[in-house]
C-alpha cells in the first residue's frame, strides 16, 4: 500500500478503538485459550463465549434433525449475542474460525460493522490487533515474522537460495556486539511479535550462536511467541547449544536436502536424533523440498505499471509477510535485504524505516504494508515468495557444493544471472 497520510493511515479506526472497552471471544476453549495467550501482552481479559455444535441423538433422523436443531441454537445463540451488545456498542466480537458462520447474524445489524467492531479470528490478529494494541493500549505488536542474519557463510551453494548466496561476493560471519544493537532497538520498538528467526547462511556455523540464543532468551524472550531457525542438515550440533536451544524453548526447522545432496543424509539423520536427544521441538521438510524461485525474473516486471506492481506486492504480503533487521533497519521484506546484501539491488531509504527515529505510528503503518511507493524496489526484480508470479518450484538442477568452492552454473545460465544482476544495479 502506498503512503497517502503517512503517521495518520489508521486514525479513524485507531480513535474507534479508544472507546472500546471489552473484547469478546466467539469460539472453543482450545481457540479461546490461543487467543488470550496472543493478547496477553496487552494486560486484558476478553470475555469467552463458547459456541458448540449442537449434539444429535443417534436413535433420531441425524441429517433433519441436525439441520432444525442447529438453525434454532444459532438463531438463539446469535439473538443472545446481539443483546448483549445492544447495551454497549463500546465492544469488539472476535469471531474463530469455527465460529465463522454466525458472524452473518450478527452483522445484519448497523450496530456492528464487520471489519470495524467485528472481526473473524485470523484477519483481527494479523490486521487489526496491531492498529487496536497502539491506540488502544501504546504497545507495538507486529503478527509477522522478522529475521535477523548472523552470517552469510553457508556449508551449501544452492542455486535458487532464498538468501541469494550464489551472488555473495564476501560471505562473513557477522559480530555479535552488532547483532546485540540491532535486537536491542528492535524490541525498544516493540512489546511483541508472534514470529523471530535467526538466519544465515548456515546459522550453525556462527561459533557465538548459543550465546546470542541466550541473550535474546534472557531479555526478550517473553516479548516473542515463536523463536526459531532453519539449518541445511549438513552440521551435527553441539551440546551447549543445544542445552540452550532447548532452555529457551526455540524451534528448528530441519531443511532436507538430503535428495539433491546425498552424502549428507547421515549428517542430517545425526543431526535430528541430536535435536530430539535434547527434546527440541523440530520441523523436518521431506526429501521432496522443493526450491521457490524468487530470483532471477521471469519476466520484466520493470515494465509494470504502479497499479500492478502495489497489487503484486499486497498479494506477495498476504501470502507471506517477513521483515529483515540490519543495521539499526527493518526492511519491508527480508527478500528485498537479502537482495541489498548480496548487491542485486542498491539499497533505497523507501524500502526500509530507522528504528532509532521512526514513529510509533508510522512504524505501524510499515508492519502493516504502508511505504513511500506502495512495493519494494527489489519487487521489480523478484517472481515473489510462493513462485505466485511465474517463478514456480525447482526440484532439480539445484546447485550444491562444499563451502569455499566455487559454483558450477552451467555457462549460458551463468551469464543470464549476471547479466539479471547488472540490470538491477542500474
Amino acid at each position: 500500500m502506498k503512503w497517502i497520510n503517512k503517521g495518520h493511515e489508521f486514525d479513524e479506526l485507531g480513535q474507534f478503538f479508544k472507546q472500546i472497552e471489552e473484547i469478546l471471544f466467539v469460539g472453543d476453549e482450545d481457540e479461546f485459550s490461543s487467543f488470550q495467550t496472543k493478547i496477553a501482552f496487552l494486560s486484558i481479559e476478553p470475555v469467552h463465549y463458547n459456541f458448540e455444535e449442537y449434539k444429535i441423538n443417534k436413535n433420531f433422523s441425524k441429517k433433519l434433525l441436525s439441520k432444525i436443531k442447529k438453525a434454532i441454537y444459532i438463531n438463539n445463540f446469535a439473538h443472545k449475542l446481539k443483546n448483549l451488545l445492544k447495551k454497549s456498542n463500546n465492544k469488539l466480537v472476535i469471531f474463530s474460525e469455527k465460529s465463522g458462520h454466525l458472524i452473518n447474524k450478527i452483522v445484519n445489524n448497523n450496530l456492528f460493522i464487520k471489519n470495524k467492531n467485528i472481526f473473524m479470528q485470523k484477519d483481527f490478529e494479523l490486521k487489526y490487533l496491531p492498529v487496536y494494541a497502539l491506540y488502544a493500549k501504546n504497545k507495538m505488536y507486529s503478527a509477522y515474522s522478522t529475521c535477523l542474519v548472523v552470517t552469510t557463510k553457508c556449508t551449501l551453494n544452492c542455486k535458487y537460495c532464498l538468501n541469494y548466496q550464489p551472488y555473495i561476493k564476501e560471505k562473513q560471519h557477522y559480530e555479535i556486539k552488532n547483532l546485540i544493537k540491532d535486537i536491542d532497538l528492535f524490541f525498544k520498538q516493540f512489546d511483541y511479535v508472534d514470529y523471530f528467526s535467526l538466519t544465515g547462511g548456515e546459522p550453525l556455523l556462527w561459533k557465538d550462536f548459543a550465546k546470542l540464543i541466550n541473550y535474546i532468551g534472557e531479555n526478550y524472550r517473553s516479548k516473542i511467541g515463536e523463536l526459531w531457525f532453519a539449518t541445511n542438515g549438513t552440521l551435527i550440533p553441539g551440546d551447549e547449544l543445544c542445552e540452550t536451544i532447548k532452555k529457551y524453548d526455540v524451534l528448528v526447522l530441519c531443511d532436507n536436502y538430503t535428495k539433491y545432496v546425498p552424502k549428507i543424509k547421515e549428517t542430517y539423520n545425526k543431526m535430528v536424533e541430536k535435536f530430539k536427544s535434547y527434546n527440541i521441538r523440530t520441523q523436518e521438510s521431506t526429501e521432496d523440498l522443493k526450491f521457490f524461485k524468487t530470483f532471477p525474473p521471469s519476466e520484466d516486471y520493470t515494465k509494470w505499471n504502479d497499479d500492478k506492481m502495489i497489487d503484486k506486492f499486497n498479494l506477495c504480503k498476504e501470502q507471506y509477510s517477513g521483515f529483515g533487521l540490519s543495521n539499526g533497519k527493518l526492511y519491508q521484506c527480508c527478500y528485498s535485504l537479502f537482495a541489498n546484501t548480496a548487491d542485486i539491488v542498491k539499497e533505497i531509504p523507501s524500502d526500509f524505516v530507522n528504528l532509532e527515529d521512526v514513529s510509533k505510528r508510522e512504524l505501524l503503518e510499515f508492519i502493516l504494508g504502508y511505504t513511500e511507493n506502495g512495493y519494494c524496489h527489489f519487487c521489480q526484480y523478484c517472481n515473489c515468495f510462493y513462485g505466485i508470479h511465474n517463478g514456480g518450484y525447482d526440484e532439480g538442477g539445484v546447485t550444491q557444493q562444499p563451502i569455499n568452492e566455487p559454483l558450477s552454473f552451467d555457462i549460458n545460465n551463468y551469464k543470464l544471472l549476471n547479466a539479471e544482476v547488472e540490470k538491477c544495479q542500474k
